[in-house]
C-alpha cells in the first residue's frame, strides 16, 4: 500500500476520533457540525483517490464479467455440441438396437423354419421308416402265416389219408411210385 494512502487513513481515523470526543464534551449541534464536516472530508478523499482508480477499476471488472460471460457462451455451446453428440449417439443407438432387434427376430424365425423343417424331415424319415418296418413285418407275418398254412394242410392232409388209405391203397401207391422211379431211370437211360 503506497504511503499517501496510509496518511489518507490516517487522517480519517483522526477525524473519527475528533467527531466522538466533540460528541462526549459539546451539545448536539457541534456533534452534527462535525459529522457533516467529515463526510464531506470522507467523501473528497474518496473522490480524490478514487477518481483515477474507480474508473480503472470498472474496467477491469467489465473485461473481467465480459471474460466470464464470454467463457459461459463458450462453455454453453460446448455444452449444446456434447448435447447434440450425445442425442445423436441416442439416436444411433435406438436405431441400432431396432436393427438389432430385427435381425434377432428375423435370426429366431430362420432358426424355427430351420427346426420345423428338420422335424418335418425327421417325421417322413420315421413315417417310411414305419411303412417299411410295417411292410417288413407283414411280410414276415405273410410267410410265417403260409409256412404254418402248408403245415396244417400238410397235417391235414395226412390225417385225411391216414383216415381214408388204407393198407392196400398204400401198396398201390407205392408200386406206382416204384413203377414211375423205373420209368423215368429207363428215359433217362436212352437219352
Amino acid at each position: 500500500m503506497p504511503l499517501r494512502n496510509v496518511l489518507v487513513v490516517l487522517g480519517l481515523l483522526v477525524m473519527v476520533a475528533s467527531t466522538a470526543s466533540a460528541a462526549e464534551s459539546g451539545s448536539a449541534l457541534r456533534v452534527l457540525g462535525w459529522s457533516w464536516f467529515n463526510l464531506i472530508v470522507l467523501l473528497g478523499v474518496l473522490y480524490y483517490f478514487g477518481r483515477k482508480a474507480v474508473p480503472a477499476l470498472m474496467v477491469v471488472r467489465r473485461a473481467t464479467v465480459k471474460n466470464e460471460i464470454d467463457q459461459a457462451n463458450q462453455l454453453l455451446e460446448e455444452a449444446e455440441s456434447k448435447f447434440a453428440q450425445w442425442q445423436e449417439k441416442i439416436e444411433q443407438l435406438d436405431q441400432e438396437v431396432g436393427e438389432i432387434r430385427t435381425a434377432s427376430l428375423d435370426l429366431a424365425e430362420a432358426e424355427k423354419e430351420r427346426i420345423l423343417a428338420q422335424a418335418r424331415q425327421t417325421a417322413e424319415r420315421i413315417r417310411e421308416e414305419g411303412k417299411t418296418s410295417i411292410a417288413r413285418e407283414l411280410e414276415n407275418a405273410r410267410s410265417e402265416l403260409r409256412a404254418e398254412a402248408a403245415d396244417l394242410a400238410i397235417e391235414f392232409a395226412r390225417e385225411i389219408l391216414a383216415q381214408q388209405v388204407n393198407d392196400a391203397d398204400r401198396a398201390k401207391l407205392l408200386d406206382g411210385f416204384v413203377q414211375g422211379l423205373e420209368s423215368a431211370s429207363t428215359t433217362e437211360q436212352r437219352g
